[in-house]
């Protein structure tokens, strides 16, 4: 996922409590990693599991091999007890989900969440035997240093056998390969191939070997102006605790590479303050550059003076906070109505009733999707929302809320139903969004928000439709269309993510294009094809 970026932490990880109290404002990690458990075994698609003795009953087998209680269950999924990683993969197989569906949601929420940076998985991994995890180290590394195609799997299992037995070595050299790599493929695959990427690559920046290989291989993507992604380098940096990555943040709020590049920057504070990454000095220098931000109303996007000021808050201590109720548009229209029907249409979509069971966390997720500040926080919140049975009705209920919408004048409001149906978003939201991608008098923000939806959202865009996306750029020296400009570059990189060789051959080659479009369009087919193959993976 190309464009994706981190958010506010959780909480403190770790902290026992019997269950999410129905007016907690702020539920731990380990809180929402039991809702996934939970609502994935009431509501699956198997009825039996939503009774807790049949489901544990069942549970010894594949990634489990003990027998476990009703108890265990319960504790696991009130938050009680933290669960390890062979327990989340024994709900994937006996739900029937994507390997990884859960881990790899789990393993991004506690990396975020993290009270200090460091390599090890927070979702709890056996280490297993030396010497069997140095002949896999071998042949994985083999295939990452080649041209062999790498899976998600492949790089989860290679980095966590790193972390997990640091006696491991590698040369310098290699670090360096496998950063550059991983980097690339991450910012070129999308759904469950990002997330095991994404995490992936937090383990390495975290590496004590291999974290100035991952930290320079950020720093010199977003240095380069010729590459076409620059939010994604820029936020990963805040994991690690290097000092050069704290440098490399601080040297792109000050002068970034472009605007994209300054908003990862700014992404990225949140989580170095929290960290305290950055020292005195850097600290004061930081202060004073987001509040030139935050005060800035002609010169920034109002995202950015909104992450300025989240910042400065967070270096006088405070924590960044999602409001009561927030105004997101124009007249009278407040986010939060959106956020409550949305919430109430989901839970009256679910596929069965469960005696005694209330969800306490799916109205605060809706809501962190629409209403929080930080991008990050409406990202993960997104995620875990379509790593459920929920994803459906939740989508459905705000494409219809998006139909319903001033777009013109809501335009704040319609990119956050945007940026939430990009995750969970499927075959049945596309053509309103594909409509609102190529609607002529749209302001560039919403049209630019639809197409970039369009590359991440599950289904499949007719080449038609992408035809005409690309037709809202002006001809080469000729004037731009209302909507044009920026959102032709969303659509190459929907070409790119989408895997349309085709037409990324016709764009670099059309001469009545942009320079800068066509250039885009160049930059995706010069990947190679193995970073391509192994980060595709549309999400059905």
């Amino acid at each position: 996922m190309a464009n994706s970026t981190r958010g506010r932490p959780y909480g403190s990880v770790g902290r026992r409590r019997s269950a999410v109290p129905a007016r907690a404002p702020l539920p731990t990690t380990q809180d929402r990693a039991a809702w996934l458990l939970r609502v994935n075994r009431l509501y699956g698609r198997e009825p039996r599991w939503a009774k807790g003795d049949s489901f544990a009953r069942s549970f010894h087998g594949g990634s489990w091999p003990a027998q476990v209680s009703v108890s265990s269950i319960s504790r696991w999924e009130t938050g009680v007890t933290r669960v390890g990683h062979s327990a989340v993969r024994r709900y994937e197989q006996l739900l029937g989900l994507p390997p990884g569906q859960l881990t790899a949601t789990i393993d991004i929420l506690h990396r975020y969440a993290a009270p200090s940076a460091g390599a090890v998985p927070l979702l709890a991994r056996a280490p297993g035997d030396l010497g069997a995890a140095e002949r896999r180290v071998d042949t994985l590394l083999d295939r990452a240093l080649d041209d062999a195609p790498v899976t998600g799997a492949d790089w989860d299992e290679l980095t966590v056998l790193l972390v997990l037995h640091p006696q491991l070595r590698l040369r310098s050299r290699d670090w360096t390969a496998l950063a550059e790599r991983l980097l690339t493929e991450s910012l070129v695959s999308d759904g469950l191939a990002w997330q095991q990427r994404h995490e992936a690559l937090n383990r390495v920046l975290g590496h004590p070997s291999g974290q100035v290989a991952a930290v320079s291989a950020c720093i010199a993507w977003a240095a380069d102006a010729h590459n076409q992604v620059f939010l994604e380098p820029v936020c990963l940096l805040d994991s690690s605790a290097h000092p050069d990555a704290a440098s490399g943040v601080l040297a792109q709020l000050a002068r970034p590479t472009n605007d994209s590049a300054f908003l990862g920057a700014l992404l990225a504070c949140v989580r170095k303050v929290r960290l305290q990454h950055f020292d005195r000095p850097q600290s004061a220098v930081l202060a004073r550059l987001v509040k030139q931000v935050a005060y800035d109303a002609d010169g920034r996007q109002a995202e950015e003076r909104a992450l300025a000021a989240v910042v400065s808050r967070m270096l006088d201590g405070a924590p960044p906070s999602l409001p009561a109720r927030t105004r997101t548009g124009a007249g009278e229209r407040y986010g939060s109505d959106i956020a409550a029907r949305v919430t109430a249409s989901a839970l009256s979509a679910v596929s069965r009733e469960i005696p005694r069971f209330t969800d306490p966390l799916l109205p605060l997720l809706i809501r962190e999707m629409l209403l929080h500040p930080v991008f990050d926080m409406r990202l993960y919140a997104a995620m875990m929302v379509a790593a459920t049975p929920y994803r459906a009705p939740v989508a459905a209920a705000m494409s219809y809320e998006l139909s319903r919408l001033a777009v013109a004048r809501d335009v704040t409001l319609a990119g956050r139903l945007l940026e939430a149906l990009r995750i969970v978003g499927g075959t049945a939201e596309r053509p309103l969004v594909q409509r609102l991608a190529l609607a002529p008098t749209l302001p560039e923000a919403v049209v630019r928000a639809a197409t970039s939806a369009l590359a991440h959202m599950g289904g499949v865009s007719p080449r038609s439709f992408w035809e005409n996306a690309l037709a809202l750029a002006p001809a080469a020296g000729g004037a731009s269309r209302p909507a044009g400009g920026r959102a032709a570059s969303a659509a190459v990189y929907g070409l790119g993510i989408s895997g349309e060789t085709d037409l990324l051959r016709r764009v670099s080659g059309d001469l009545r294009i942009p320079s800068k479009t066509r250039a885009a369009a160049s930059w995706w087919l010069r990947l190679p094809s193995r970073v391509r193959a192994g980060g595709a993976a549309k999400r059905a």
